[in-house]
């Protein structure tokens, strides 16, 4: 795992990539990034909610925007909640991972649910699969996460290239898109 001079030292000479950048957001092993400024939930179209199927687009649902209250939103335990984080970070060089802030941890807030790993090539905003287990408040802009990245062993010439790999907004799943894995 990469110290937090050594990012320093890979965001300067352009190995690692975090953009906006600012030096103050470097830990002692990582670097923190904030809460984008759009959250999303699945809510059904009709009265009642239908499982989330991902062979499906969703017929039943959609990925619907929150509107913010005042500068917050409120978020409620048995949610899943999709952000992205402010900071487009990642590497062509190094394997990025995401994980929560400890203070926010210490809330029951989960910020991924189990896509913490990146792959070497990623360099877009991170999704948020967002949790809570109390009811919370949280802020767009807060520093919500913390990005460390480690060193690979082996051959990395393949570099990410899949279907979320241009993502720029909250994004929800579309596995459905992967035809080999879904064919009927």
């Amino acid at each position: 795992m990469l110290t937090g001079s050594k990012i320093k030292e890979e965001i300067e000479c352009g190995r690692i990539v975090c953009t906006p950048y600012d030096e103050k957001y470097i830990n002692p092993n990582s670097i923190d990034v904030r809460l984008g400024d759009e959250l999303k939930f699945y809510k059904p179209h009709t009265g009642h909610s239908a499982p989330l199927d991902p062979k499906d687009p969703y017929a039943d649902h959609k990925l619907v925007s929150i509107e913010q209250n005042g500068d917050k939103w409120f978020l409620h335990p048995g949610e899943l909640y999709i952000s992205t984080t402010i900071e487009a970070c990642g590497s062509d060089h190094y394997i990025p991972m995401i994980n929560g802030k400890s203070s926010l941890g210490r809330l029951g807030i989960n910020i991924h649910v189990t896509a913490g790993f990146g792959d070497i090539g990623f360099k877009q905003k991170w999704t948020l699969e967002i949790v809570v287990v109390k009811e919370v408040i949280l802020y767009p802009g807060m520093r919500i996460g913390q990005v460390c990245f480690f060193e690979p062993f082996g051959n990395s010439d393949v570099k990410y290239a899949g279907k979320y790999a241009t993502q720029t907004n909250a994004q929800g799943s579309i596995p459905y898109t992967d035809e080999s894995e879904y064919s009927k």
